[in-house]
């Protein structure tokens, strides 16, 4: 019996490709965005093409792919880009990219509040929102200065996420932000240390269970503990 639908958004490698198929295994029906479809076999049963989040267009694509879907029962934003520096290297004020910036908000930040716009009318009583973010956006643990747009944005999406929950609690929705640490993906794969995407998916699975208006609602959560972490 399926557990109801439950939309990933950024699902074509990496974190968000690895818990697109853990939540199928388990009894999702799953829809997960991708540019685009890999050849040959579908990695799960609904992929939802084109959806680029930094346009008003996805939108009407999400809207389109979600046909006949009446309540989403899970939404996960992990849709993401970051401009990293090896092994988070400080970056001296003089050479920050402020385009490079704008660009990592626009898809980290507001990205995810397009794709709330989006689904909002599925998402109803019972329903959990779960937005992908790092430790590396809170305030209270910043302590260096690199990464200026990777941490920039996530802050941004943190505080549109708090933001959402004021809402979402009213009408029953439990929001919850995800630090997942460093995993071994495309993206930060060349950092020292890292757990595997397996190990991640294990995480955000737990976080996504223990999920309730009473638990983890309007936190950032470290996956691997469970911990809520300062803003």
């Amino acid at each position: 019996m399926s557990r109801g639908a439950a939309v990933v958004v950024g699902a074509s490698r990496g974190i968000g490709l690895g818990l697109a198929k853990r939540l199928e295994q388990n009894g999702w029906n799953v829809y997960g965005t991708m540019r685009k479809a890999p050849q040959g076999a579908k990695p799960f049963a609904n992929v939802i093409e084109n959806v680029d989040v930094s346009t008003a267009a996805c939108k009407e694509t999400l809207q389109k792919g979600l046909t006949g879907v009446d309540k989403i029962g899970l939404l996960v934003y992990n849709a993401g880009i970051a401009t990293l520096t090896e092994n988070f290297a400080l970056e001296k004020v003089s050479e920050v990219d402020v385009d490079d910036i704008a660009r990592q908000i626009d898809i980290n930040a507001l990205g995810a509040l397009r794709v709330v716009q989006a689904l909002d009318d599925k998402l109803t009583d019972g329903s959990k929102c779960l937005f992908t973010s790092t430790r590396m956006a809170s305030i209270g643990l910043a302590d260096d200065g690199a990464m200026y747009g990777y941490r920039t944005s996530k802050t941004a999406l943190n505080m549109i996420v708090k933001n959402i929950s004021t809402e979402y609690t009213e009408r029953g929705i439990a929001v919850t932000l995800a630090h997942p640490g460093v995993v071994k993906t495309d993206m930060t794969g060349h950092f020292e240390g890292g757990i595997s995407v397996d190990t991640a998916v294990d995480g955000f699975i737990r976080v996504i269970d223990e999920m309730s208006l009473k638990t983890h609602n309007a936190s950032l959560v470290d996956i691997a503990t469970s911990e809520t972490l300062p803003w």
